[in-house]
């Protein structure tokens, strides 16, 4: 159709159709660059979540070496020690058996609270990870979504822009039977068929 079809805008709607196809490309990458930049400031807490969640997956299991090594138990343990062995020595009596027995004790009921607390932080990283989670599918979603409408846009367009060339041709097609028919029937009241 070259020259008849780019006089009645083939060329154009082809055009346009591409540049708004080249809009929803856009949007589609825009739409998921921001996805992937809205996961990533999650990552840091998703991790620290996941790490507490191995800690109490491995206590649950018997395995208490994260607990034993927190630095709250550590330093609390260590301190208390310390003040029972300075107490006893200063009472003459650092070996005695109630020296020891308040060691006993006093270690027992450290670890007994430590653990508690300890438990208790790790669970609330745990359910900090299970918000972040749900966060992070609904952004997931929400981005899926909008890449979605993005490349039904697009095909929106590609199938506008072979719509607006079909009905051109079309129109063409017509014209062309219009005008031949017009000079049929002219010809034939002039007498020249």
């Amino acid at each position: 159709m070259g020259f008849i079809g780019n006089l009645f805008g083939e060329k154009e709607a082809k055009q346009a159709a591409d540049e708004q196809e080249k809009g929803y490309k856009d949007a589609e990458s825009t739409h998921r660059e921001a996805g992937a930049h809205a996961l990533a400031r999650y990552g840091p807490y998703a991790n620290t979540s996941m790490k507490a969640n191995g800690m109490l997956d491995a206590a649950l299991d018997g395995d208490y070496s994260s607990f034993y090594q927190s630095p709250d138990y550590q330093f609390r343990l260590k301190e208390g020690e310390k003040a029972i062995n300075r107490s006893a020595a200063a009472r003459g009596g650092l070996l005695s058996g109630a020296a020891l027995k308040d060691l006993n004790n006093y270690t027992q009921d450290v670890a007994s609270t430590e653990y508690g607390n300890w438990y208790g932080r790790l669970a609330g990283l745990r359910s900090e990870g299970i918000g972040i989670a749900n966060s992070q599918a609904e952004i997931d979603m929400g981005v899926g979504d909008r890449v979605a409408q993005a490349q039904t846009g697009a095909a929106g367009a590609r199938a506008s822009g072979y719509m607006a060339k079909g009905n051109i041709k079309n129109y063409l097609a017509s014209s062309i039977h219009e005008s031949g028919q017009k000079i049929g029937e002219a010809w034939a009241t002039m007498g020249m068929a």
